[in-house]
């Protein structure tokens, strides 16, 4: 490119936890970048193109989008396979919405209060005991389903429990102004 040839003052190391403040480029740097930019293209850019180009030269602008990796940091001798808890962490948690999105209002609701008796659950469910007792086992059976054969099958379960209980006491419904027909009655 063009742009290449045109001689840039050396670009100083800068990051956020620098001492001084970020690199400034001349007037006349920019002057020449644009010039010369300009007649690469016969003369007429868009400003943002313009812009673009001159920022590339200069180092400025996104990330890249490739690191080195010898560049990074190594693990430190104490990592153990299991650190990375927040990603995990956030992996169960999405999985669980999934599996929490599969179930029906009153699955939703006989998952959320595993405590319950099924003649405790019925009345919450507008259902006899024995209809109760159906709908937790066809829960049971979606949820063990989906996290067949998964590592974090226990821990996705659990956290599944916890946002049906999340759904049912939070104030999820107030903010769409819906309610759950289940609910609506309560």
């Amino acid at each position: 490119m063009a742009l290449a040839a045109v001689a840039v003052a050396p670009v100083p190391r800068w990051g956020a936890g620098a001492r001084r403040a970020g690199p400034v480029a001349d007037r006349a740097t920019i002057v020449a970048l644009c010039g010369t930019a300009l007649d690469a293209a016969g003369g007429a850019l868009a400003p943002r193109t313009l812009a673009r180009a001159i920022a590339d030269r200069l180092g400025i602008g996104q990330a890249p989008l490739s690191l080195d990796v010898d560049g990074l940091d190594p693990p430190t001798p104490t990592a153990a396979p299991g650190d990375d808890a927040t990603g995990d962490q956030a992996v169960r948690a999405m999985r669980a919405g999934e599996v929490l999105a599969r179930l029906t209002d009153r699955e939703r609701l006989s998952v959320a209060y595993p405590e319950y008796t099924v003649r405790e659950l019925g009345p919450l469910l507008g259902r006899g005991p024995s209809q109760a007792q159906t709908i937790r086992a066809r829960a049971a059976a979606i949820i063990g389903g989906e996290l067949q054969g998964d590592d974090d099958g226990e821990a996705i379960a659990l956290l599944v429990i916890e946002l049906a209980r999340e759904w049912a006491e939070g104030p999820a419904w107030a903010d769409t102004g819906t309610r759950s027909a289940v609910l609506a009655g309560r």
